[in-house]
Order: structure tokens, then sequence, then C-alpha cells
């Protein structure tokens, strides 16, 4: 057993990192769009028009003032 890992620890470290850049770069993902909505950022890319969250919209607000 101990022999297999030796044999194949490039491919275990390769798989590591791997996983680790797919999981950073999913919790950064997850992180931006939380931080987004805490700031008031819309998702939708404020087509208001075609949104049903138009009135939550930041954009929107800062024009009808």
């Amino acid at each position: 057993m101990l022999s297999l890992l030796c044999a194949s620890v490039a491919s275990v470290i390769v798989g590591i990192v791997v996983a680790l850049v797919l999981v950073g770069g999913f919790g950064g993902y997850i992180a931006y769009k939380i931080y987004a909505k805490k700031r008031g950022k819309s998702c939708c890319g404020c087509n208001c028009s075609a949104c049903a969250y138009c009135k939550h919209c930041k954009s929107s607000k800062d024009t009808k003032q």
C-alpha cells in the first residue's frame, strides 16, 4: 500500500492542488456575491424593466431621485 502511494505521490499532489483551486474559486465567487448584495448591487445587470425586484435595485433608486 505504501509503495503504491509513493509511486503516485505526484498525482496525489496535483489532485490536491486542483481541488484547492476549484474550492477557492467557488468560495471567492460566493464571497463576492455576498459582498455585492450587502452593498446593494443588483445581480440582474440593472435591466429593471425585466426584473421582478425592480424596487430593490440601487441604480433605479438613483435615477428616480
